[in-house]
């Protein structure tokens, strides 16, 4: 079952193309039943070298929506 969107159409009318194409992909995506992401984080980002995370389609909606957003989502906001 696909996830909901990350935005209603309204919102996405208004956003850049760049979000309307992630959205797009994570529709896709979560139909066929991906539900991650995995990403590296540069080694400058944090001076810490280079690091992966995983990032969750519940968390990049909660991250669009500007809902709960934990450490990790702070983190991968800032990249």
């Amino acid at each position: 079952m696909p996830h909901k969107p990350l935005l209603s159409w309204e919102e996405l009318k208004k956003v850049l193309a760049g979000i309307k194409r992630m959205h797009n992909w994570y529709m896709r995506a979560s139909f066929v039943s991906i539900n991650t992401i995995n990403m590296c984080i540069p080694p400058f980002a944090f001076v810490s070298g280079r690091e992966t995370t995983i990032v969750t389609f519940e968390d990049m909606w909660l991250m669009m929506n500007l809902e709960r957003l934990n450490v990790q989502l702070v983190m991968v906001f800032a990249l």
